[in-house]
């Protein structure tokens, strides 16, 4: 049998082996304690410098962004100036075109007063020619010629030169209106025109007004 001193021994033996292990386990845990640290200051690092990195991005991109939203304001503006400088001209072109058209119109409309008075004119000598032909033609049956139906027959003779002149100018006046005729069509035509760029320069004026403001 045993004595009481061994298994005393036997109890110090194992404290000490506890003791050890427990010291052991302790230094790892320190050792794991110090490496978690560390890695905790190098993520920490690595999180600011991602953060500021992050921050400095988002300068760059908000600079960059202003400056296309400014870039894009002034790109419109400058196509607005230049739509309704370009429309513009075309408005007083178009107005100068149907100024001219419309003074052409009116002189048009004085000479077809001239030959409405030419007309009235003509079936005025018509009347008084046919007249004399037939007073001529009952003192012929009447009697016979004297110096009286002489004159008469050369008054008629003058009256008939007088109308062939007065139809040659109501010719040449017909000729003229049927030109102003055409000048009156090519006036409408460009007013329809004129009528379509202003349209269409309203249309284009209302579709940038309300781009602007969704840009805005």
């Amino acid at each position: 049998m045993g004595c009481a001193s061994s298994r005393l021994c036997l109890y110090t033996q194992c404290a000490a082996a506890r003791r050890e292990e427990a010291l052991k386990q302790h230094k790892e845990l320190s050792q794991e304690l110090v490496n978690l640290r560390g890695e905790l200051v190098t993520t920490s690092a690595a999180c600011e410098k991602l953060e500021r990195d992050r921050n400095e991005l988002q300068v760059t991109y908000e600079g960059f962004l202003q400056k296309l939203n400014e870039q894009h304001h002034n790109d419109l503006a400058e196509l607005e100036e230049r739509l309704k400088q370009f429309y513009t001209a075309e408005c007083e072109k178009l107005q100068s075109i149907c100024i001219e058209e419309a003074e052409k119109y009116k002189a048009q409309l004085q000479e077809q007063k001239k030959i409405d008075e030419l007309k009235c004119e003509n079936v005025a000598l018509s009347e008084k020619l046919k007249l004399e032909e037939q007073k001529q033609t009952a003192k012929e049956k009447a009697s016979l010629k004297n110096p009286q139906i002489m004159y008469l027959e050369q008054e008629l003779e003058s009256l008939k030169a007088v109308l062939e002149i007065k139809n040659e100018k109501l010719h040449q006046q017909d000729i003229k209106l049927m030109k102003m005729e055409k000048l009156v069509e090519n006036n409408t035509i460009l007013m329809d025109k004129l009528k379509k760029v202003q349209q269409e320069n309203e249309e284009l004026k209302a579709r940038m007004d309300k781009h602007m403001e969704l840009s805005r």
